[in-house]
């Protein structure tokens, strides 16, 4: 792989992308400057925000959206493949099983499909990025065991990647695949 988490962050700064909070859409969140608030926005949003949710009340199950607690509004919006949320037209985001059965060969996945492990936002952090080099993506996948959490790709240097749950209000890239 690489002989430094540096070395790697160089080699791949490019392609690190945005950072989505699970299930939102395209709407300027994402970016890694995007201003940032501590109000939650209910979904499907009435008033479009670019803002990036901060949370850390135990009470919202530090997720960044209401009315949608058991997932499936924006479970809805995540498979859609004709480009209105953050997919382009005939993409879609990919399950974790998807994720995982590429992931069992990290050297495809990271130097043949340029999967970027771009770690993440935190939820109560504004614009600072996490663990670069160790952690990828969301999965369109919800983690059905605790409605905090989605789930997303989480990748080990020395052991490899795993299925991992983490918390909604958490900023992720989305790596689209053809649907």
């Amino acid at each position: 792989m690489f002989p430094s988490d540096l070395a790697y962050e160089t080699s791949q700064k490019d392609c690190f992308g945005d950072y989505y909070q699970w299930g939102r859409g395209a709407d300027g969140h994402q970016l890694v400057s995007s201003a940032t608030t501590s109000y939650l926005i209910s979904f499907p949003p009435s008033t479009p925000t670019s803002s990036f949710v901060l949370t850390d009340a135990a009470n919202t199950y530090y997720d960044w959206a209401t009315g949608d607690t058991n997932e499936q509004k924006r479970f809805s919006f995540l498979v859609k493949t004709d480009g209105t949320y953050i997919c382009p037209v005939g993409f879609r985001v990919p399950t974790m099983s998807e994720l995982v059965a590429e992931a069992s060969n990290m050297t495809n996945l990271i130097d043949v499909l340029k999967f970027p492990l771009n770690g993440y936002k935190s939820y109560n952090t504004a614009n600072k990025v996490y663990y670069k080099g160790y952690t990828g993506g969301w999965s369109l996948t919800p983690d059905n065991t605790n409605q905090k959490y989605g789930t997303s790709l989480l990748y080990e240097q020395y052991t490899g990647s795993q299925n991992n749950g983490d918390l909604r209000a958490i900023g992720r890239g989305i790596r689209c695949i053809k649907n």
